[in-house]
């Protein structure tokens, strides 16, 4: 097993973080990077990792902002309406970390028409038109070069990996634990709250939260 591409640390900062010194468990760190990355990916509602070839296609609203997924915005290679490459001098990046777009002549709508005589837009029913290549995403530990991750959110991958790590062998069910005086409580969740949180505990959580957005359409 290798480190995926969205992978948010390196295996040699968890070994670090859990005081391992050999490569007997690298398999299984790899496997937890893996996994705790995705979910943290997947509660955040976006793409983390840096990607210099990213094409989306967005739907216009007749609006002089048109916003990308993938954020902070690096640098825009083109962009084309209706497979019509557009004129890079009439749009610049209004804000990186908002993944906005601007346009000095508006972007426009890409409502169709309803079929009846009248020939009215069908508002809500946005094709999506406007193809977007660019370069973003932050750099992450693994991919190498200067780092553009913010520190917190590869921390709170290092913490998610080397909690699931300490609770490997045991039972997860069990929240609170006693033998004679010595008693010890785990962090719990409840179904409920294990459905909206992807798993992830309260304290790391409320680091990625400072990140977090509903993916757009």
């Amino acid at each position: 097993m290798a480190l995926n591409a969205n992978a948010l640390t390196t295996v040699e900062t968890l070994k670090n973080e859990l005081s391992i010194t050999d490569s007997s468990e690298d398999l299984r760190l790899e496997r937890l990077i893996n996994t705790a990355s995705q979910q943290i990916e997947n509660y955040l509602g976006r793409q983390l990792y840096y990607d210099a070839a990213i094409e989306e296609k967005r739907p216009g609203y007749t609006s002089m902002l048109l916003r990308v997924d993938v954020t902070p915005i690096v640098s825009i290679t083109e962009i084309t309406y209706n497979d019509s490459v557009l004129d890079s001098d009439n749009y610049e990046i209004h804000d990186a970390d908002a993944g906005l777009i601007y346009n000095t002549a508006t972007w426009i709508t890409t409502a169709p028409y309803t079929q009846e005589i009248t020939q009215e837009r069908v508002w809500g029913e946005e094709r999506k038109l406007y193809q977007v290549t660019y370069a973003g995403g932050w750099v992450t530990p693994e991919q190498g070069g200067t780092v553009t991750l913010p520190s917190d959110i590869e921390d709170a991958c290092v913490r998610l990996s080397a909690s699931r790590y300490n609770q490997i062998g045991r039972d997860s069910s069990i929240t609170q634990e006693k033998l004679g005086d010595w008693s010890a409580t785990y962090g719990g969740q409840s179904s409920s709250e294990l459905s909206t949180s992807g798993g992830i505990p309260p304290a790391i959580r409320s680091v990625l939260d400072t990140y977090r957005r509903a993916v757009i359409g």
